[in-house]
């Protein structure tokens, strides 16, 4: 029975290695949704750590399928807009005064691309039906800035929110040719009303303008190199506090207004959770 198994497993292993399987890689250009902030900034001296939870949005995707396991042809398609993958982020946050909040943080993420029964063409013009699934991770930096426009003692709060964002997708080295960097700006105006009976609860109005400038390494006539995403998103969001603890829960919509597209507008949810602290009890 031993000797049995043993040649059943070498019959395995050597099929593996002598059958062409096929193969589906795929690079995704991506950009991000939402906004996830709050009207009134840090207070004076105040530091906060916190990690969230958001969404990535396709843009477009190039995707390579080796059928006989090799090289094989390299077939592309436009992304489904309507994609999305998540992603994660730690930021640190300062008050400086009571007026000016800093940001600053990474993130990654992780998007997964369904492509079954999705129709690509070969650089022949050769048309297949892809099936599979690939992904591309994408890491990054943002930093951000906050002004608050109103009395700082005021209940209602508005405030400036300047945010901007650089990352790069990463693929599996069949398609990293095809990778590129995305440099994201958004600008938002923010309102909420802090009750002075309910401070621990408080309820936030985002409107805001983002800028997408995506950029691959490669591409096919069919793909832009480059090309600039602008959109409008409004947004809702709760933030609630407990002594350090604070939790901020959003969620909102974006219309892309410079795509010809039919199914550009997104809905998006995300979460934030963190710790505050003021390292200094002086008043600005």
């Amino acid at each position: 029975m031993k000797n049995i198994l043993k040649t059943l497993i070498l019959v395995i292993i050597s099929l593996l290695f002598l059958t062409a399987c096929p193969y589906l890689s795929t690079s995704t250009m991506v950009r991000t949704v939402g906004l996830g902030e709050e009207a009134p900034p840090l207070g004076h001296k105040t530091i906060a750590l916190e990690a969230t939870i958001d969404e990535l949005k396709a843009t477009d995707y190039i995707a390579k399928y080796m059928p006989d396991g090799d090289e094989g042809l390299t077939y592309y398609s436009t992304g489904k807009y309507n994609e999305k993958g998540p992603s994660n982020s730690c930021n640190l946050r300062f008050g400086i005064g009571n007026y000016t909040e800093f940001m600053l943080g990474c993130f990654a993420g992780y998007f997964n691309q369904d492509l079954n029964n999705t129709e690509a063409v070969a650089m022949n013009g050769e048309v297949i039906t892809l099936s599979g699934s690939s992904a591309t991770n994408i890491q990054g930096l943002q930093l951000g800035v906050k002004r608050l426009l109103t009395d700082y003692s005021e209940p209602h709060k508005i405030s400036m929110f300047f945010e901007g964002q650089r990352f790069s997708t990463v693929s599996y080295n069949k398609t990293n040719d095809y990778d590129g960097t995305i440099n994201q700006f958004r600008t938002a105006i923010l309102f909420a009303y802090v009750s002075p009976k309910i401070p621990y609860i408080v309820p936030n109005l985002s409107l805001y303008y983002s800028m997408a400038n995506t950029k691959r390494k490669n591409t096919f006539a069919d793909i832009p190199l480059t090309r600039n995403i602008q959109s409008l998103g409004g947004e809702l969001n709760l933030n609630l506090n407990y002594s350090v603890f604070y939790v901020n829960l959003y969620g909102g919509m974006e219309k892309e207004f410079s795509l010809n597209k039919s199914n550009n507008q997104i809905t998006y949810l995300g979460s934030r959770a963190g710790l505050r602290f003021n390292y200094s009890r002086s008043k600005n």
